[in-house]
């Protein structure tokens, strides 16, 4: 299956794990998920991709922050997760670097192609996000790679949170990570609906928000898939499977207003629907603004490591 990638589609989380080796956090046994939407005459095709680094991080090899209390680097290899996706000729690239262990994000990249191009570098600190933005200035440059835009643009956004755990040394004390909501596409099968954890949250529009879930139990799900093996054989998968749906929503931590959340640009309260057997998200269903309810279906999954 090719790979391609969605701008309007895409744009959570993470249980915290106690302190451990690596190998207590196995990769999945998937390597890229490949998801579909349509919606009146537009189709969008998303492509999600986890890899493990070849290497621990050391703080030269991610941008600098000249604000903020840098995030400890882990000591062993941090994961990525890509997030690839293309519709009506316009395509994006979103890849996370984060610790498997603490689920925290580490840096970010967004690149955008096609009209007005652009590429987003986001570091994360204890207290707050850094983003450095290029952009070509003239046609010409726009031809050229990113490394040669000329226009650059650089700001700090300090986690602002009004909630009583936070402080000055801390403001987001109240969460256990914070994440970019990406992760939750591998990291949902491992949660326990029923007990969900309470202190996951994602960092948007310059506030921080609580991730909340909601178990609403099992249901029958029909699935038209294409499986690929590691050996590059395909077989193509047709049935109704059980999956666990779980809604999704977001909290800002003070408990007065609306939390930011979106994934794969869907917002608003989203009905992930997770198989049973095999850990994989099935079906997210939300809203897009200006074209409203949208159903993402998986439709392609490379396993194998």
């Amino acid at each position: 299956m090719r790979r391609v990638v969605l701008t309007g589609l895409l744009s959570l989380l993470a249980l915290v794990a106690a302190p451990g080796t690596a190998d207590e956090n196995p990769l999945p046994d998937w390597q890229a998920l490949h998801f579909k939407a349509s919606k009146f005459f537009l189709t969008a095709h998303m492509e999600v991709r986890l890899e493990k680094t070849p290497a621990p991080l050391t703080d030269s090899d991610l941008l600098s922050s000249p604000e903020g209390r840098t995030v400890a680097l882990p000591a062993h290899a941090p994961w990525t997760i890509e997030l690839a996706s293309s519709i009506a000729g316009r395509s994006s690239r979103t890849l996370v670097w984060f610790d498997p262990q603490t689920h925290s994000a580490l840096q970010r990249l967004r690149e955008k192609l096609g009209s007005r191009p652009y590429d987003k570098l986001s570091r994360f600190t204890l207290d707050g996000v850094y983003t450095r933005r290029r952009s070509p200035t003239t046609d010409a440059e726009a031809d050229g790679p990113a490394t040669t835009w000329s226009k650059v643009e650089t700001k700090f956004e300090a986690y602002r949170d009004s909630s009583p755990k936070a402080t000055d040394d801390n403001p987001s004390a109240p969460c256990g990570a914070v994440l970019e909501a990406t992760q939750l596409l591998y990291l949902l099968p491992t949660l326990d609906f029923e007990n969900p954890p309470g202190n996951l949250c994602v960092f948007s529009d310059g506030k921080l928000s609580r991730v909340l879930f909601e178990a609403r139990g099992k249901t029958s799900i029909k699935i038209d898939l294409e499986e690929t093996a590691a050996d590059g054989s395909q077989r193509r998968r047709e049935a109704d499977v059980i999956a666990r749906c779980v809604v999704v929503r977001s909290q800002a931590l003070d408990n007065r207003s609306q939390g930011q959340l979106e994934l794969l640009g869907l917002e608003g309260d989203l009905e992930i629907f997770v198989d049973e057997a095999q850990g994989l998200p099935l079906e997210i269903r939300g809203k897009l603004p200006r074209i409203g309810s949208v159903q993402v279906k998986l439709v392609g999954v490379e396993l194998g490591r």
